[in-house]
């Protein structure tokens, strides 16, 4: 008897029975298993050594779901004791359980890339400080002023460095123009998008 599981039948699979999942973790396929007379326990092993490590593994694995280290795939479902081997887990998340510190197994390959295929969330941009930082600066600086005529950047710029050293703000005259020129660009943008009045007869 092969005793191999078909892998590609298994990878199918979002969650799966705990029962199911033990013996898979031992690079057993469950459906070659004869059902035992206690819940939990199955005949028709390849060996008896693969039979003490699922008995094993077995208990482990209720202990941790007992206590709350291994997650049912619905919390709300009803455990019955001794029943727990039947319901449903995660595939991934049973072998992110295997894979911590405290477990630990020797698992197969192909289960172990089930964890690694499950589509992580995008890790967040980091800000650039230093961009945000000078618009700051220079909010701080125009906000103490008077209206400036901005159409003429680096003349606007050279007063707005004067009344940031003033204040006690350092920043570069290009730099201030630029953000002038920037600014200009995107209002011009907008202007030109709007849509021009319609005038009715």
């Amino acid at each position: 008897m092969d005793y191999k599981p078909d892998d590609k039948y298994w990878k199918q699979h979002l969650s799966l029975p705990l029962w199911q999942l033990i013996v898979l973790s031992l690079d057993i396929e469950p459906r070659s298993l004869i059902p035992g007379f206690n819940e939990g326990e199955f005949h028709g092993w390849p060996n008896a050594e693969k039979q003490k490590a699922y008995s094993e593994r077995r208990s482990v694995a209720l202990n941790h779901l007992r206590n709350g280290n291994l997650k049912l795939e619905n919390p709300f479902q009803q455990r019955r004791y001794g029943y727990e081997y039947y319901m449903d887990v995660l595939i991934s998340d049973f072998v992110s359980w295997i894979r911590s510190s405290t477990i630990n197994w020797k698992i197969p390959k192909w289960l172990k890339d089930l964890e690694l295929n499950v589509e992580q969330p995008e890790a967040p941009k980091k800000p650039n400080t230093k961009e945000e930082n000078t618009w700051a600066k220079l909010l701080a600086v125009v906000l103490t002023m008077e209206p400036l005529n901005y159409s003429q950047p680096h003349h606007a710029a050279n007063i707005i460095q004067a009344q940031g050293k003033a204040i006690g703000v350092d920043l570069g005259e290009r730099t201030i123009a630029d953000k002038i020129k920037m600014i200009s660009s995107i209002k011009k943008c907008t202007v030109a998008s709007e849509p021009e009045p319609q005038i009715s007869e």
